[in-house]
């Protein structure tokens, strides 16, 4: 389906593409098509209709998965989003959104989680061999790392994203393991 989606957006573009992309997105869990959508939405690219609410999906998929720069692009999108409070009740719609489509998991699911922008970037900008954990391709961001040092916050709220990101880390690769073990059985 990846393969589909890709053919088609480069013979006849994306609007063309984009349900293509979608279903590779969601059934294969596809950081890539992910990505790919979430630009679209954010942007309103290649004739796709602004989406602000498609785009915090797809980016915040993608990040789940490893996709560095869709850990910055989420950071990036989550201050912008800050800003007014229109932005802030898109967000809080997003998060009511993924808390209801995840209410009925395992507990040891946190897919509904939404992290602090800061803590997206740490994860951004982390190196290769401490990604391992991620179910795709590692990739690293070294715009990231620049975005990390330039952000104000406070030594308390730094202290907590850096926690968070522990956690965050920790129940990644509790969830991997559980997905490793399960393939062997």
């Amino acid at each position: 389906m990846c393969d589909t989606a890709a053919s088609i957006a480069a013979e006849q573009g994306l609007v063309k593409a984009v349900l293509h992309y979608e279903t590779c997105a969601l059934d294969t869990n596809n950081d890539t098509a992910e990505m790919i959508l979430a630009e679209a939405y954010e942007t309103g690219a290649q004739g796709i209709k602004k989406n602000t609410q498609k785009a915090l999906l797809f980016y915040h998929l993608s990040a789940e998965n490893g996709n560095a720069k869709s850990q910055r692009a989420l950071a990036k999108l989550l201050l912008k989003l800050d800003e007014n409070q229109k932005g802030r009740e898109q967000v809080q719609s997003y998060l009511s959104k993924m808390h209801a489509a995840y209410k009925n998991t395992p507990s040891d699911e946190f897919k509904g989680e939404l992290l602090h922008p800061y803590t997206l970037l740490l994860l951004a900008a982390e190196k290769p061999a401490a990604k391992w954990y991620y179910p795709s391709e590692v990739t690293v961001d070294n715009e990231a790392a620049a975005e990390l040092r330039a952000y104000k916050i406070s030594d308390a709220k730094r202290a907590q994203a850096i926690k968070d990101a522990s956690v965050w880390k920790q129940k990644k690769m509790m969830q991997t393991a559980k997905e490793l073990y399960q393939a062997q059985e």
